[in-house]
């Protein structure tokens, strides 16, 4: 539970004389929906600033500012507060159970939005007060601002016409209509869209409309993703055929600063570029969209890419997801999947089941395995039930990944030559974890299944388990480092290596034809155990085996959007352990967010 809060400034001068306990009862229902406690007492001292002394009146505004902020959270833009959307009863059921009284509080919020008393907390559309109130919606004003500002640039875009495609444009007779189809979208529309499910050739649309830009001249051509790790992925799908465009991220493009609130380029500094492309454009948030359709000046080509079915950006807003459900006659559909391609049998029933799950089917077509040790380790199966975790590692580990060699490479030195290593077995390591990976739902359960084969490896080569990282480990980046060109999503594995006759433990990453070796120290605080990760930070990524650890209760965050992204993450393996009815509540669950976009 958190501490009482004490109200500061001028909100403990208007609260002196009124009663004083709904300020602790606000930081329970803060807890509960799991905000920080800063937002508590700012939600206090935007209440203080009403010119009332109705600690009711301020107890509803202050709900207010906190339900704004809940939205936000989840990825809403606002939040409505009457109505028959009104979701107050949804987000503070758990404080009004505990405190039934809140009820009433919760239905006088609307009226005291209204409330002139409540003028200098609440303004209208195009007010400049911290909170909007656009009934039946109430919403932060930066988010606001920040909507208002996305929807005029892509009402221009909208707004403006298709124009003839480049006459030297070539064809590739290798693509299919389509792809053919999204290359002619990104050469005519000043916005093209085009979405498309795993392995749909995206990445091969890329390369075509690169050839037909540099054919018909064009040369000032960027190429962006969301994260360090998606560019890189996409700069080593393309090959090398284009060495002078390097993939970047979105924010590396902008400019942006370290603190992330400025960037170079904007409307009064367009970047320099007359194509602009963006690779997984689901990822992408409202306010860096915002962003990123500021600085790409007004003539030159924008084209976003992505998956609108999977799981939208972990920030405010699913930009990509509404742009595909409005875009018309600029959004293209690739359905053709070749990753799991129909004469395959284990990826055929992945795609069937991920499909499946798509369309709301609460029974995919799963083969059922009674227990853990009966998994084949081939297309979509799934072992619904009370599952044992220890079970399913022993089952892991001899099956998914390769412990003999990870326990080798504990024991071992790999030798240096100018910071890289074409060790063998270190290599070997790199790829097996890169083939295999756990996923799971909440935090909680990674942390608790990466701990769990951390644990059993220290056992199996004799260490003291005193330390949250050991050689052998997977590890995956969670910033960016420029300096050393690692970024956020980047994995690798911790290592031994002789370093002038000492060992020195490093963290290995894949480098084409070496590994390349960071000193451990260097980079400790952005390393984390990667045997498992949630499903959010799997976007991107692509295994032939992946193993999804349903959470043990329901939980709001399991819904359709998850368990697809979930699934097709895996080329020949896909793994469903954990409830049925659990799994079947997921599937019927959409993952909702509101905003004006929409």
């Amino acid at each position: 539970m958190s501490a009482p809060l004490t109200p500061r400034g001028l909100a403990r001068t208007r609260f002196e004389g009124v009663e004083s306990s709904w300020p602790e009862r606000l930081a329970e229902r803060a807890e509960s929906l799991g905000l920080a406690p800063s937002e508590v007492h700012m939600a206090a001292e935007l209440a203080a600033l009403a010119t009332t002394d109705d600690a009711t009146a301020r107890h509803a505004l202050a709900i207010a500012a906190l339900a704004a902020s809940a939205a936000l959270a989840e990825g809403s833009t606002r939040v409505a507060v009457e109505g028959d959307d009104d979701r107050l009863p949804q987000l503070f059921a758990a404080a009004v159970a505990a405190d039934p009284a809140l009820a009433d509080t919760l239905a006088t919020v609307a009226d005291v939005l209204r409330m002139p008393e409540a003028a200098p907390v609440v303004g209208a559309p195009g007010d400049d007060r911290p909170l909007i109130f656009d009934p039946p919606f109430v919403q932060i004003h930066r988010v606001r601002v920040g909507e208002d500002r996305l929807i005029a640039r892509l009402a221009a875009r909208f707004d403006a016409s298709a124009s003839d495609a480049p006459s030297s444009n070539p064809t590739d007779d290798a693509l299919t209509d389509e792809q053919r189809a999204a290359v002619d979208a990104a050469l005519r529309w000043p916005l093209a869209l085009i979405t498309g499910g795993p392995g749909t050739g995206k990445t091969t649309v890329v390369a075509a409309i690169l050839a037909a830009w540099r054919a018909a001249g064009c040369e000032r051509i960027a190429l962006a993703a969301p994260t360090g790790k998606a560019a890189k992925r996409l700069a080593e799908s393309l090959g090398g055929a284009h060495p002078d465009i390097v993939p970047q991220t979105v924010h590396r493009l902008l400019g942006t600063s370290r603190d992330g609130d400025r960037v170079r380029h904007g409307e009064h500094d367009p970047l320099p570029h007359d194509v602009v492309i963006v690779d997984e454009a689901s990822m992408v948030d409202l306010f860096t969209m915002e962003r990123l359709l500021a600085a790409v000046a007004p003539e030159a080509r924008l084209v976003l890419l992505g998956d609108a079915d999977q799981l939208p950006s972990v920030d405010a807003g699913a930009v990509f997801r509404d742009l595909i459900a409005r875009g018309g006659d600029r959004v293209v559909r690739l359905r053709k999947s070749f990753r799991m391609a129909g004469d395959d049998p284990a990826g055929r029933t992945i795609l069937e089941a991920a499909r499946a799950i798509n369309d709301g089917d609460t029974d995919p077509p799963f083969a059922r395995r009674a227990a853990v040790e009966a998994l084949a380790f081939e297309g979509a199966e799934a072992c619904f039930g009370d599952v044992s975790l220890d079970a399913f590692l022993d089952v892991w580990e001899r099956r998914a990944i390769d412990v003999g060699l990870r326990d080798r490479v504990a024991r071992g030195r790999v030798a240096l030559d100018d910071g890289r290593t074409t060790d063998a077995d270190a290599r070997a390591l790199l790829a097996s974890y890169a083939r295999a990976r756990v996923l799971a739902v909440t935090r909680t359960d990674v942390d608790r299944i990466n701990r769990a084969l951390h644990r059993r490896g220290v056992a199996r080569v004799g260490g003291s388990g005193a330390f949250s990282l050991s050689a052998g480990d997977p590890v995956m980046m969670t910033h960016n480092d420029y300096r050393r060109d690692l970024f956020n999503g980047d994995q690798g594995v911790l290592a031994w290596a002789d370093v002038d006759g000492d060992a020195r433990l490093v963290a290995l990453f894949d480098d084409g034809d070496a590994a390349r070796a960071v000193p451990f120290t260097a980079i400790r605080h952005a390393l984390v155990l990667a045997y498992a990760q949630t499903v959010h930070k799997s976007q991107g990524s692509e295994f032939d085996v992946a193993a999804l650890w349903l959470p043990d209760r329901d939980l709001p965050l399991m819904t359709r959007e998850i368990l697809y992204t979930a699934l097709t993450r895996s080329r020949r393996s896909a793994i469903v352990l954990g409830d049925a009815r659990r799994f079947a509540t997921g599937i019927a669950r959409r993952l909702a967010r509101t905003s004006r976009l929409a």
